[in-house]
């Protein structure tokens, strides 16, 4: 017997629903151990993902927003984590996370059992196809196990085979209060991050790959790099100076008639 909507269906039932309803997604749910020694991540390749610009700039962006909120945090790339003390190897080693709080000092694996260290706020995958498996199944088991607020996995050409529903332009999971690591979106954009208060935009046609991230569902002003920033800072700037300059001008225009009508009546 299957559960579906709150009543259970036997096999026969199941069919008829599957016949009746053949577009039809249903939710899952499984256990995960804390542990499993097929995470372990034996050694680092050298290999440059296809992504690693749009990591940087989404690194960026991430570290920009940081600043603007004066955080004492930390945005790490190809950090190994670790969260069992007895397992050597690390078991993660995203291409962004974010520490918050970050630790007292530059670490080069993050051992989470260390009071000073503490599991990732948050996890961003760029998938390359090297390894979809790993990508959109083990990584968001391996998320939950470490402890990870949030996870996004960004799919920019989705090149992905199709699994779990996939391949999705974008999926964002995140643990619950009661213990779950739960997929709130598979799709494309926008996405919502409750970690972030913050709309994700994925990009699927461009290059290089850009995850933006803004402030509304639908705005098209995003959050910038810090290089970013100081180029709007400085559009802004000129464009005050421009501003001046026309009031400026035109005062003088109105001084130089106001001089002609005076000259003409004496």
């Amino acid at each position: 017997m299957h559960r579906y909507g709150g009543s259970w269906l036997t096999g026969a039932g199941w069919r008829r629903l599957g016949a009746a309803m053949p577009n039809s997604e249903f939710p899952i749910g499984y256990t995960v151990p804390r542990w499993s020694p097929s995470w372990a991540i034996t050694q680092r390749d050298d290999y440059r993902s296809p992504h690693a610009v749009g990591v940087q700039l989404l690194g960026s962006v991430l570290e920009a927003w940081l600043s603007r909120a004066a955080r004492l945090a930390k945005v790490a790339r190809d950090l190994p984590i670790r969260w069992i003390a007895q397992e050597p190897k690390p078991g993660l080693i995203p291409d962004l996370c974010l520490l918050d709080p970050a630790p007292h000092a530059t670490v080069r694996t993050l051992c989470t059992w260390h009071d000073d260290q503490s599991p990732p706020k948050l996890v961003v995958e760029f998938i390359d196809g090297r390894h979809p498996h790993k990508q959109y199944i083990d990584l968001p088991d391996r998320c939950a196990a470490c402890g990870v607020d949030e996870l996004w996995l960004y799919d920019p050409t989705l090149s992905a085979h199709p699994m779990h529903g996939g391949p999705h332009p974008l999926q964002v999971w995140t643990s619950s209060s009661a213990g779950k690591f739960e997929r709130q979106h598979a799709g494309p954009g926008p996405a919502y991050s409750a970690l972030l208060s913050a709309w994700l935009h994925p990009v699927t046609d461009g290059s290089p790959a850009r995850l933006h991230i803004a402030d509304d569902q639908d705005s098209t002003v995003f959050w910038p790099t810090a290089s970013e920033q100081r180029a709007r800072e400085l559009d802004r700037t000129t464009l005050e100076l421009q501003r001046v300059e026309e009031q400026r001008d035109a005062l003088e225009r109105q001084v130089e008639a106001l001089s002609s009508r005076l000259d003409g009546k004496r």
